[in-house]
Formats: structure tokens, C-alpha cells, sequence
């Protein structure tokens, strides 16, 4: 049984219910790393994350699953591979419950000089 002891606005939701409710995206300024605010639905069985980046060739450039979230505010920095040719990229965020498969998805454009996010 899992329970939630943090302070959420609202009752948790079942599974099927649990959304995304924000991304937000804070580029380091050496342009290699990205801090990533999540906040989700506070929830009544823990989901699952699937966290991609990808380049504007739409070349793979970070990637991390997060197995039985535990709290609906997640915060977590992402190394970008290689070295960074361009500066736009594309970040996707799955929310995922084994047995409903994907709940939410949200795509988000952000650029690593600040700009257009």
C-alpha cells in the first residue's frame, strides 16, 4: 500500500486519472545539462516516468526512466550527450501505469541559450 504523507493540493486521483500538470525546463550555463521541474496529479499508486531528449535531428540526446514515483513534485537534472551542436531540443514526458500502459504525454521545446521555452 503505498501512502502519500507529503501535502498536496487535492485528493489523489486513481491511476487513469493522473496527469502531467507542468514541465518546466532550466538549461545549466554550460549548455550540457538541463534542470527539469516535473509536478503531477497527486496520485494514489505510484507511476512510472519515461524522460527523453532529443535534438532538433531528432537524435536521441538523454534519456531516464523513473520507476515508482513517489512524490507528484519530481526535480532532476539530465545530462545532454555529446557535444552540443545546436541549441533546440525536445523534451518528451511519459506518465506510465504497467497496467494501462501511457496516461499522459507531454512535449516540451526548450533551447539551451534560454530561449523559447
Amino acid at each position: 500500500m503505498f501512502i502519500q504523507i507529503e501535502d498536496s493540493e487535492g485528493a489523489p486521483v486513481p491511476p487513469e486519472e493522473v496527469r502531467i500538470q507542468s514541465v518546466h525546463i532550466d538549461p545549466y550555463p554550460d549548455g550540457k545539462r538541463i534542470r527539469v521541474t516535473l509536478e503531477l496529479t497527486p496520485f494514489q499508486v505510484p507511476p512510472d516516468l519515461d524522460v527523453i531528449v532529443l535534438d532538433q535531428d531528432g537524435e536521441e540526446s538523454a534519456s531516464m526512466s523513473i520507476i515508482g514515483v513517489t512524490t507528484p513534485e519530481l526535480n532532476f537534472t539530465a545530462h545532454l550527450r555529446g557535444n552540443p551542436i545546436s541549441s533546440a531540443y525536445q523534451l518528451s514526458t511519459r506518465l506510465i501505469y504497467e497496467e494501462l500502459g501511457e496516461v499522459d504525454r507531454k512535449e516540451t521545446a526548450f533551447s539551451t541559450t534560454g530561449e523559447g521555452e
